[in-house]
């Protein structure tokens, strides 16, 4: 009696083992994934803070150093792209960062974590127009090749807001407890192709912004890096669609 009880009890939760079973592998994988994730976050955030602050004399010239010779940070990626440079620029001008669940999700993560009660989502057609509405201005541009913004602010702030700088501002700019970053964009003939550059500098106004600003990028330093490799990602896969 108790052999055939403890049959039909197996019988019974049988097809909840079956179902249970690919639940179980996908959690154990998600938990592994997550795990890794954290891992890669945390080690790229170590070797933000470790670099924060050391400007090296071997950086390639760059038009950012009209604005920022000296900075705290820099943060450079490029892809190539099989398309013409004014094509590829093109593409980055109607670049949205909202196309991107991930630039959506991370920007949303940042505003989770700092309590911001204000959101930053717009409906602008374009990259250069959604800058120019979180507060950047453009401080250097030859149309079809490169653009370069900048502006002040305080990252470090739940809701970061941004001061325009133009270029007739940039150098004079040195009120306290600010940090100033510079943005450049390039789109440069790369044999058939482009190479499509983009480079950041941020440099603080003075020792207690410098020190808010170190503890601000050794969280999010990994965060800001994902969203700009998103956006080199959307930009190549949009001018490489587009005939």
């Amino acid at each position: 009696m108790n052999d055939r009880g403890d049959s039909m009890e197996h019988d019974a939760k049988a097809p909840f083992n079956r179902a249970m079973g690919p639940l179980r592998k996908t959690l154990t994988v998600g938990g592994a994934a997550a795990a890794l994730a954290a891992a890669g976050w945390l080690a790229y955030a170590m070797l933000g803070r470790n670099a924060f602050g050391r400007t090296r004399s071997d950086d390639s010239p760059s038009v950012l150093d009209a604005f920022v010779p000296r900075y705290d940070v820099s943060s450079n990626q490029e892809t190539i792209v099989d398309a013409a440079p004014s094509a590829v620029f093109a593409a980055m001008r109607r670049f949205s960062f909202f196309q991107s669940p991930l630039i959506s999700g991370l920007m949303h993560a940042r505003a989770a974590i700092l309590g911001a009660k204000n959101g930053q989502e717009l409906a602008l057609e374009g990259f250069v127009n959604e800058m120019k509405a979180f507060g950047w201005a453009v401080l250097d541009e030859v149309p079809g090749r490169r653009i370069v913004l900048g502006c002040a602010t305080r990252p470090w702030e739940a809701d970061v807001t941004f001061r325009p700088l133009d270029a007739a501002s940039w150098q004079s700019f040195d009120e306290p407890n600010y940090v100033k970053i510079a943005v450049s964009i390039e789109a440069l003939p790369h044999g058939t192709g482009t190479l499509l550059r983009t480079l950041t500098r941020a440099a603080a106004t003075d020792e207690a912004a410098r020190r808010r600003f170190r503890r601000y990028w050794a969280v999010f330093s990994p965060g800001i890096w994902l969203v700009r490799w998103e956006g080199l990602r959307l930009v190549r896969k949009h001018a490489e669609e587009r005939p």
